[in-house]
């Protein structure tokens, strides 16, 4: 996507006096941090514009039924293209921060805003969405996600065989217990989604967020964090304890962090296996 027909876009949007600050590119995306009469913003264009799933589409819905729920801690949806997958969020900061980085107070903050997440009601997120006509899908299960994994798995067999059937031997010993009787808001993506600007706290990139049965990936997800002291897991497992209604024991906890990590491992497989252009290196999937 061009500059100009970024800038086309922002003006048909009625923005005036743009200024292009930064040019991002996502694994999924394309992200333009600029600046305008009316603020800073984020404008995100998929690269897939094909991508049925419209990604990009699902997180301006969140986002909208975030905002309507009195959360604070987010970007706010501006505007959607639905014709050209374009979505424009107001600008929260660019940089990642490391949860273990935060002081006790940020952290204790963070987990009690993760909990309100994961208290949100599917019935009153589908009544939102149908109100408003906008599309939804339906929560997913443990036996999806683990379906998925498996289709990736398969998909990059002849990148690794060995390190996939120690994987696929690994996903056949999860305990399905960890799904809930009913599903929450799952983010699906964490780790690396919280930005600090000054003294507040942000989650973003809410494109594969929705209702799951394993909301407890989130939690695992942050745990996983190799910047977290091990007092820090604590407060963070003790927080989250205090504040959600989802039991939580050190099992559910384990396999929900050896779900998390096949799921990682499955796509760097396949991210790998794909031919490079442009010179580009598998290094960073490696990595992974």
């Amino acid at each position: 996507m061009e500059d100009l027909s970024v800038l086309d876009h922002l003006k048909s949007e009625g923005f005036e006096d743009i200024e292009i600050v930064e040019k991002l590119e996502g694994e999924h995306n394309y992200n333009y941090i600029f600046k305008s009469e009316r603020g800073k913003f984020v404008l995100r264009k998929s690269k897939e514009h094909l991508d049925e799933e419209q990604r990009l589409r699902s997180e301006r819905n969140v986002l909208k039924f975030l905002e309507h729920q009195g959360i604070k801690f987010i970007p706010r949806s501006v505007s959607y293209d639905n014709e050209r997958d374009i979505h424009i969020t107001t600008f929260v900061g660019s940089e990642n921060t490391s949860l273990g980085k935060l002081s006790q107070k940020e952290l204790e903050n963070w987990v009690s805003n993760l909990s309100k997440i994961h208290s949100l009601n599917y019935e009153e997120f589908k009544g939102f969405c149908e109100e408003r006509n906008y599309s939804y899908r339906e929560p997913e299960t443990v036996g999806q996600k683990i379906d998925e994994i498996r289709e990736r798995l398969a998909e990059a067999e002849s990148t690794d065989k060995e390190l996939v059937e120690w994987a696929e031997e690994k996903l056949g010993e999860l305990n399905y217990s960890i799904e809930l009787d009913e599903p929450r808001l799952t983010h699906h993506d964490i780790h690396n989604s919280t930005r600090k600007s000054q003294n507040n706290l942000f989650v973003i990139d809410w494109e594969f967020a929705g209702f799951s049965y394993y909301p407890l990936e989130d939690l695992a997800d942050i745990l996983l964090d190799e910047n977290l002291k091990k007092e820090q897991v604590e407060l963070v497992i003790d927080q989250y304890k205090s504040l959600s209604t989802i039991e939580i024991t050190e099992s559910v906890l384990t396999n929900n962090k050896k779900l998390k990590l096949l799921f990682q491992l499955s796509w760097s497989l396949v991210e790998i296996s794909k031919p490079r252009k442009n010179g580009e290196s598998s290094e960073k999937y490696h990595n992974y």
